[in-house]
């Protein structure tokens, strides 16, 4: 799944610790494409979302809330929020540790640590989609999940120091925690639990990864099926029905990505990409970028 999200990759991560004293609130307003975190270090909060439901997060547990839905995060939920939108949802991640209410209440004390993951606009994949609006990682499912939980425990007793490089580890380990958070949210909803079994699957798992690794070579269903040491009907046929597409349709939406990540590094020629992707034209290439985002991929760049 790992080369999944290097090529749609995390755009942006953003994190905060904020520590609460006595009765307060935080709002935070709807930004697509970002899945915001929170994660209850210490005492307890409750999650107002935009359709009134309310969740109480106790300590060592982490809610997910997806394409940045608007909600409140309050010590009780009747309580209206100031807007922090600045702080926790947008600024990169400013090494503070910030006490929100003046007032000290050590007994009601509660550490959360804010956070989210922001999808680039144009990333398409379709175990993605599945994401659902919320997700809560409880202490139990921590539990069961030894590698979330050990990067959960990183990240709680993390000292926020951003010396010698360790920004660039925090990004990395966010992407990876949020691939675990992925596979746990995923395991529970059966579309996607048919997708996580093709990825499992010795011959479709062979399939992806030759695609993935070298989609500018002019796959066919038969090509690819001989690779595997299947037949080109039964192959077909298992690969769509876990995968939810086509070998050709799933290679041909690949190799867009791929290209939309090119597209974001200045030195890669529009015909270079046109080759690494797999396409035997820059006209070719052009056409298919334009049929899916809308525009050539001259202007999506210059948009970037």
């Amino acid at each position: 799944m790992t080369d999944i999200f290097d090529t749609v990759q995390l755009e942006k991560t953003g994190y905060c610790k904020k520590v609460h004293n006595g009765q307060w609130s935080v709002t935070l307003p709807k930004h697509r494409h970002l899945v915001r975190f929170h994660l209850v270090l210490k005492g307890h909060c409750n999650v107002t979302l935009s359709n009134k439901q309310t969740i109480t997060l106790q300590p060592g547990e982490l809610l997910l809330i997806a394409d940045g839905k608007s909600h409140n995060v309050s010590s009780i939920p009747s309580i209206d929020g100031t807007s922090e939108e600045r702080d926790i949802s947008l600024s990169p991640f400013s090494g503070n540790t910030e006490r929100v209410s003046s007032e000290m209440d050590l007994e009601n004390r509660t550490e959360i640590l804010y956070g989210y993951f922001g999808f680039r606009n144009e990333a398409n994949f379709p175990i993605l989609s599945f994401f659902p609006d919320e997700f809560l990682v409880t202490v139990p499912m921590r539990n069961q999940n030894l590698w979330l939980g050990e990067f959960l425990k990183i990240i709680s007793k993390h000292n926020f120091d951003l010396n010698g490089g360790t920004q660039g580890s925090l990004r990395r380990l966010y992407e990876i925690l949020f691939i675990e958070i992925l596979r746990s949210c995923l395991s529970d909803i059966t579309e996607a639990k048919s997708i996580l079994r093709g990825m499992q699957d010795p011959h479709i798992n062979k399939a992806l990864k030759l695609i993935h690794n070298d989609p500018s070579i002019s796959w066919s269903v038969k090509r690819l099926a001989e690779e595997v040491g299947m037949s080109r009907s039964r192959f077909a046929e298992r690969f769509g029905a876990l995968i939810g597409q086509g070998p050709i349709s799933y290679l041909t939406d690949w190799r867009l990505q791929k290209a939309v990540t090119l597209l974001r590094q200045n030195d890669v020629s529009i015909q270079q990409i046109a080759i690494l992707s797999g396409y035997q034209s820059s006209a070719a290439f052009t056409r298919a970028f334009s049929e899916k985002y809308g525009a050539s991929p001259k202007t999506f760049r210059l948009k970037i």
